[in-house]
């Protein structure tokens, strides 16, 4: 992948040095989704890590602090909505917005259940991408921005 592409696409570049791309953080129990997204998001220059379940995902938050979270609610061992509850719980996760990626229509009050936005599958890249590329910055503009330890 090219700079100029990845500068393009995740925001990776800025002023012509190198910046670490936004990090995703994927979580939904299909393998074979997560693949499909994340190499949506890869080709836009987003680093993706992925996770299968609720547990692994407070894990990988914890530990990576990512930039945005895309989770399916419907989760084995820790559902999404109890996963927002405990990242929630942390200092350094309880700013990263976590968007739903979900087929259920009927999330109305996705906001009163700590999610930013919603996502219908199946999702088409632009949409998941666009939808991730405009958390991130509203993220950066709060001024909440990731932090790595």
């Amino acid at each position: 992948m090219s700079e100029g592409r990845r500068g393009q696409g995740g925001g990776a570049l800025r002023s012509g040095t190198r910046e670490r791309p936004p990090v995703v953080l994927l979580v939904d129990p299909s393998a074979e989704q997560r693949a499909e997204y994340a190499q949506c998001l890869t080709r836009e220059g987003f680093l993706v890590v992925q996770a299968g379940d609720g547990r692994e995902a407070v894990e990988k938050a914890r530990a990576l602090v990512p930039d945005v979270i895309v989770m399916d609610p419907w989760l084995p061992a820790l559902d999404g909505f109890a996963t927002v509850r405990v990242l929630g719980t942390y200092e350094a996760t309880s700013g990263i917005p976590v968007l739903a990626l979900t087929t259920h229509r009927s999330l109305v009050d996705i906001d009163r259940l700590g999610f930013e936005d919603l996502l219908l599958k199946p999702c088409s890249p632009e949409d998941l991408v666009a939808r991730v590329r405009a958390a991130v910055q509203r993220r950066a503009k709060s001024g909440r921005s990731a932090t790595r330890r």
